[in-house]
């Protein structure tokens, strides 16, 4: 069900999971980021972005690399996130 999700039914993630329900969850790794930063962090890689939704809160504090295996789901991010660089990639 899961590669269904983010392969052929991806154009629905916006709806099933909405960008702003991730408002707080993002916030909380941007100071989590900080926190133990040695020094200020300018840019974020995230592993497994699927559709963007915690990067569309992080790009205000951070230049935000991408990747994601699913084009579906990149293709999501990039609506949603086009400042953001964006990769196809899996993090194994």
């Amino acid at each position: 069900m899961r590669e269904h999700l983010y392969y052929d039914i991806a154009e629905w993630w916006p709806v099933i999971s909405p960008p702003s329900e991730y408002a707080e969850e993002a916030a909380l790794y941007v100071e989590m980021i900080r926190a133990q930063a040695r020094r200020q962090v300018r840019e974020v890689l995230e592993l497994g972005s699927g559709g963007g939704n915690n990067a569309s809160h992080m790009k205000h504090s951070f230049a935000m690399t991408l990747v994601e295996p699913a084009e579906g789901m990149r293709e999501i991010s990039r609506k949603l996130n086009s400042e953001c660089t964006h990769l196809p990639g899996d993090m194994r």
